[in-house]
């Protein structure tokens, strides 16, 4: 009888440390985002083509997103707006933007009263008129 307890329990612990390595390593890229995965052994860098759920090895290959929605980018002062463009990230710059800026997940935030850095990112760019960036698209 104890064996057969041992065994149940061994059992268990198993199950329960395999579904937490599961769920660690599973990664959903929405619609409106590209997904890229980074290989951390090679240091590949492979963008996804499709979007859905995504099953890897969390210790080896790690899953991130970027948003390819539009933002309004605003210079401002306390009371007034200055200039406003309308902006996107474009997919085909996405290698040049990671190496520049590093591996993460960059959002747009909802709460436009926070200073987030992908914004700040792409203001920066936007806002260079002599330079071009495969990374970032302009919408007049």
């Amino acid at each position: 009888m104890e064996n057969r307890v041992r065994f149940i329990i061994s059992g268990i612990v198993v199950l329960v440390i395999g579904v937490i390595i599961t769920l660690s390593g599973l990664k959903f890229v929405d619609n409106h985002e590209v997904g890229y995965k980074f290989n951390k052994l090679s240091g590949e860098l492979t963008v996804l083509d499709s979007k859905g759920y995504f099953l890897v090895n969390p210790f080896t290959v790690s899953v991130k997103t970027i948003d390819l929605r539009p933002t309004q980018i605003c210079i401002s002062t306390n009371t007034r707006v200055l200039n406003c463009k309308l902006v996107r990230f474009n997919p085909e710059g996405l290698v040049t933007f990671v190496t520049w800026h590093g591996r993460k997940d960059y959002n747009i935030s909802v709460n436009r009263d926070i200073n987030t850095s992908f914004e700040d990112l792409l203001m920066t760019y936007a806002y260079d008129t002599e330079t071009s960036y495969s990374f970032i698209t302009i919408d007049k």
